[in-house]
């Protein structure tokens, strides 16, 4: 019944186990509008219908057993054409059963109990989709709820998803009913369980008051659950391309989570490394503009997170590309992202700079002069993305010291061209104290 979650920080994977709703609340609707042409290159043919009906949060030519079976690994038409039929007729048996029971809250109870009977046969952990289901009877948190869930509402009735840590299940509403009732879909007896559910031989004793982070989402919503399911518990993805799209189709599911967009953003940045490590800078470039696409107008971590991760991966570069290599590289990122060009210019000021100082070492004291004007982004080229403050305060301040480093290494040489060295900086930072010393 555990259900597990991948996690990362934004340099750093790390695996544990946490909540399915867990995730930090994002105010007003994430939509994923990114280029559909791009997104799309991996999906089949089936899946292109499929999430492009899905890209408003809603679907007009699908519903949710297509949903649930797409995502469980059914992707061209004759085989959801049978996983489909499957679903009809067991949901067609369980009608027919069920007819006896008129009460709503009767047939719901008893629907719990008549799957487990006919359609489920053993719990599995990592069995968290319906081909698990259908091929052999293994089931977990998630899918019990979504086969329950979907074939109630099949029925006429109101269901949705319950997600809390470790663990999802569903909560079913009878007419007119606000309130609702929990159903623990992994145990036959599991509507409107009480303290103690008992699963097979297994006993969980946690009250359910105690769960913790609950949150209800719509049955659809919980149906991405799946691809963070197959990331952390089975090899299904062998790729950092894999594991973008599976993500990227958790997130048309589940457009507000917090935790899957952190997902998200940490594979964005491992395909990028990948890219990077074998010099194909064209790559990462169309990897960050997929990024930049699948980000909110107003969520400021794609700019964070690329200017942070380019530092990173011109800096690991260094070794096999040359200062000129490295500026062109900035130069080609400026140039496709001019919402960064301000942060990503004070980066190339940088390069320049560690160049200049190389220079007066070797007394090429002219040459030094030239890379120093170079290193000055122009007052022109604007943030039009508010980059988030600490960053900000962070570039300005390395971009004096990095100015400052070369003037040191010029007076400590005694350059001739130190007083022009230093008239730029001070024009560059009118404000700044700390040239002050240099007489």
């Amino acid at each position: 019944m555990l259900l597990y979650f991948r996690y990362f920080m934004v340099f750093t994977a790390i695996f544990t186990l946490v909540a399915c709703g867990s995730s930090k609340h994002h105010s007003g609707k994430k939509k994923a509008k990114r280029s559909t042409e791009r997104m799309m290159t991996d999906f089949s043919p089936l899946e292109n219908q499929f999430f492009k009906d899905l890209s408003d949060g809603k679907l007009t030519n699908w519903d949710a057993v297509d949903a649930f079976m797409i995502a469980s690994g059914y992707r061209n038409k004759e085989d959801l054409k049978k996983a489909n039929a499957w679903f009809d007729k067991n949901l067609a048996e369980a009608k027919k059963d069920l007819e006896k029971h008129k009460d709503p809250k009767q047939k719901a109870d008893h629907l719990l109990r008549w799957i487990h009977k006919n359609v489920f046969k053993d719990y599995k952990a990592s069995s968290t989709d319906a081909k698990q289901i259908i091929d052999k009877g293994l089931f977990n948190c998630v899918s019990s709820c979504l086969l329950y869930g979907i074939m109630a509402q099949k029925m006429g009735y109101k269901v949705t998803g319950v997600l809390v840590d470790k663990h999802a299940f569903c909560r079913f509403y009878g007419k007119g009913d606000s309130e609702g009732i929990d159903v623990e879909t992994t145990n036959e007896f599991g509507f409107n369980p009480g303290r103690d559910i008992k699963l097979r031989k297994e006993v969980i004793s946690v009250p359910r008051n105690e769960y913790k982070n609950r949150k209800e989402i719509p049955l659809l919503n919980m149906v991405g659950v799946i691809y963070s399911n197959h990331l952390a518990l089975d090899d299904l993805y062998e790729t950092p391309e894999a594991e973008l799209r599976a993500y990227q189709k958790a997130h048309l599911f589940m457009p507000n989570d917090g935790r899957i967009l952190n997902n998200l953003k940490y594979t964005y940045q491992k395909l990028m490394k990948a890219h990077a490590k074998n010099n194909k800078w064209q790559k990462v470039r169309e990897v960050a503009e997929d990024w930049q696409d699948d980000s909110d107008d107003k969520d400021h971590d794609w700019a964070d997170g690329l200017v942070v991760e380019l530092q990173n991966l011109v800096f690991e570069a260094k070794n096999r590309n040359s200062p000129e290599e490295s500026r062109k590289i900035l130069d080609d990122f400026i140039k496709t992202f001019p919402e960064i060009a301000f942060t990503l210019g004070q980066f190339k000021a940088k390069e320049y700079c560690e160049e200049a100082q190389k220079l007066i070492r070797q007394k090429k004291h002219n040459e030094a002069l030239a890379l120093f004007k170079k290193a000055f982004v122009p007052d022109s080229v604007k943030n039009t993305v508010k980059i988030e403050k600490k960053i900000d305060d962070i570039m300005d301040k390395n971009y004096v010291i990095f100015f400052d480093s070369v003037l040191v290494e010029a007076y400590n040489s005694k350059s001739p061209v130190t007083d022009d060295m230093l008239k730029l900086a001070k024009k560059a930072f009118p404000k700044n104290k700390d040239f002050n010393r240099f007489k």
